[in-house]
């Protein structure tokens, strides 16, 4: 059996700005978590209960700023092993999350976003779309798309990936993948 080993990953375009807003958020963040303690203090020791919404407010905002400082510097790589396609979702460049893992003799179908066969394929009913890029689809890279049955449920996976990673899965899964209008 031969062994087949590619990988490739992908960052979000504005790097630098996302990673002030992700230093913004993460200031944000603790001071909200600070507020809240010190509410929390004082609504003890005093008992009134306007800081009772103080907190709750802290609090709450603590959270959205923790939401959205963990959409922020988001990457994602995407590794070919030996017919099995992963892709895991790199957060701030330390947390690595399992996104989407499946072997490719459940693709159905590959090619280019935007193209007519994608358009057919995003229009028909029961495909679910899940976008493996941090950029979306203002990527300034070439984005594809993966249509598969995984677990039993259709997806349209949508990567910005070099087309060498594409390359691969055909060489493993056969050119009958591909879409009919890839140029």
């Amino acid at each position: 059996m031969r062994e087949d080993f590619y990988e490739n990953s992908v960052g979000p375009q504005k790097e630098k700005s996302q990673r002030i807003f992700y230093k913004f958020y993460t200031a944000l963040f603790v001071l909200a978590i600070i507020s809240f303690v010190l509410f929390l203090i004082i609504w003890s020791w005093v008992g009134d209960t306007g800081f009772v919404v103080l907190f709750a407010f802290s609090a709450i905002f603590a959270v959205v700023c923790f939401l959205v400082r963990r959409r922020l510097l988001t990457y994602f790589d995407y590794t070919f092993v030996s017919g099995e396609i992963r892709i895991i979702k790199v957060i701030n460049g330390k947390t690595r999350r399992k996104f989407l893992i499946f072997d490719s003799k459940s693709i159905d179908q590959i090619g280019k976003v935007g193209s007519n066969s994608f358009e057919k394929l995003l229009n028909s009913p029961g495909y679910k779309v899940k976008m493996a890029t941090p950029n979306g689809y203002n990527a300034e890279k070439q984005l594809y798309y993966v249509a598969a049955t995984i677990d039993g449920i259709k997806q349209i996976v949508i990567l910005e990936c070099e087309e060498k990673f594409l390359t691969f899965i055909v060489a493993h899964r056969g050119r009958n993948v591909i879409e009919k209008d890839y140029e």
